[in-house]
């Protein structure tokens, strides 16, 4: 694209009408939802259900999340060795590595609910589960770009405006489902991330597509490069 040209319109319409976008915006409110639970609430959980003070909470409340910084850089290695051997394509790297995101997290934080009162075998599992998430970092996270070449920051903004709607009523939800804080009132609420993360997993494996949508050249007058685009299935 020209620089110094005219800059290209927003295909609002085209964005909005994409089945690949409102899959990315499902998983996107689904591991939101995950995300922001945890956050919000686990340091709740391990003083109400686990019991630790809060010297001990503020630290094991840590772990999920520095295992998770360290996964994602593993998995965007494991992903990229993925594609460049071409072990799996660019599409099938985001499905299975959101899969792995979604359904390990979704796993970890179920079983944690029914490790009782085993502190440390709750919190390995919580470990284990949100770590997990660091897979997406390889996968739906980065699927807007595989999108669009000249809009990705509008459907970035789309997608993570709609999913971060999560942040502001999970919170709102565990409220209501934890009134007095007790394991079975917990283990329900780790039941509604489950299914949010399996059924967000679900809609996204199906819709989810790894090549530039011909509405991103809307507009700009190239015939040929959109009929290239439509012809596309996959990089």
């Amino acid at each position: 694209m020209d620089c110094g040209g005219k800059r290209p319109r927003t295909p609002w319409r085209g964005i909005l009408t994409s089945w690949p976008v409102w899959g990315l915006v499902v998983i996107q409110v689904g591991h939101d939802w995950g995300f922001f639970t945890m956050l919000t609430d686990l340091p709740k959980y391990m003083r109400s259900v686990l019991r630790y003070n809060i010297a001990q909470n503020g630290l094991l409340s840590s772990l999920p999340y520095l295992t998770m910084w360290v996964t994602s850089m593993a998995f965007g290695a494991l992903a990229d060795w993925c594609i460049v051997k071409d072990v799996l394509s660019v599409l099938n790297v985001r499905r299975v590595f959101t899969s792995i995101a979604s359904l390990v997290c979704a796993l970890g934080i179920l079983a944690a609910s029914y490790a009782g009162c085993d502190a440390a075998a709750a919190v390995a599992l919580l470990v284990v589960g949100i770590g997990g998430m660091g897979a997406a970092y390889s996968g739906m996270r980065v699927n807007a770009l595989d999108l669009s070449r000249r809009h990705p920051g509008t459907v970035m903004a789309l997608v993570n405006g709609v999913g971060a709607i999560s942040g502001l009523v999970s919170p709102l939800l565990i409220g209501l489902l934890t009134p007095h804080e007790t394991m079975a009132e917990w283990r329900l609420t780790f039941w509604v991330v489950f299914a949010v993360l399996v059924v967000s997993n679900t809609v996204y494996v199906v819709l989810a597509r790894a090549h530039v949508q011909p509405w991103d050249h809307a507009g700009d007058g190239d015939a040929e490069d959109r009929r290239r685009t439509a012809s596309q299935t996959s990089y």
